[in-house]
């Protein structure tokens, strides 16, 4: 029984992970702001490699929300 309970949240965990969904991505704009980029339908994996190529000559500092 422990084993099943054991499994089943296994299973639940890596279909949460994998799911996709919207993110966030924040970015310093240059004039002491900031400005968020919605990244749509993608997962963390993905969407963070988006966020950190947004990263330029006018936002850095872009992070994952």
């Amino acid at each position: 029984m422990k084993k099943a309970l054991l499994i089943a949240v296994a299973l639940i965990s890596i279909s949460l992970t994998s799911c996709k969904k919207d993110w966030t991505c924040t970015c310093d704009d240059g004039n002491g702001g900031t400005s968020d980029i919605t990244i749509s339908s993608t997962t963390k994996p993905l969407a963070k490699t988006a966020c950190e190529g947004y990263n330029g000559s006018i936002r850095t500092g872009c992070k994952l929300k």
